[in-house]
């Protein structure tokens, strides 16, 4: 199955992080497709000193939707990210972020996953990303494609 990932990090050796990110990626959730270049973004939601470096990958994987989130968490995990209970919720600076912007067409809402994200329409920073590693992805809610929600901003 097609999945998207978004890497993000704006703390520590961001690009590092990032590759460091996409090899754990790569060895336990699935075989990459094709990566985007790396963006340099300001933050969203929240001010921070750094911006962010984010990169979409395109992968192919045989884990459900549910089984590949919580290998994310834990690469999450493995490079450092820290989520303080004191702060649910709310956006903050990370060292690594990995979400899962879409899988294949599917459309589904539990409390620990939303498909496809959530806020993907209104974000830059993944629209444009995921537009590079596959240009004729629709959102099956939407109907629209990257570059026409990157339009819609």
């Amino acid at each position: 199955m097609k999945a998207c990932l978004l890497l993000g990090s704006n703390m520590g050796d961001r690009e590092a992080l990032l590759t460091q990110a996409q090899s754990l990626i790569c060895r336990d959730c699935g075989r990459l497709i094709k990566a985007s270049k790396i963006y340099e973004t300001e933050p969203w939601g929240f001010d921070a000193e750094t911006p962010f470096l984010n990169q979409a990958l395109l992968i192919d994987t045989a884990q459900a939707p549910q089984e590949l989130i919580t290998q994310c968490l834990r690469i999450e995990n493995l490079l450092g990210r820290e989520r303080p209970a004191n702060i649910v919720g709310a956006y903050t600076s990370r060292c690594i972020d990995i979400d899962l912007l879409f899988y294949e067409e599917v459309v589904c809402q539990t409390p620990r996953l939303t498909l496809p994200h959530p806020q993907l329409h209104l974000r830059k920073f993944a629209l444009e990303p995921l537009s590079e590693v596959d240009p004729k992805w629709k959102h099956p809610v939407l109907g629209f494609t990257a570059q026409e929600m990157i339009k819609n901003l």
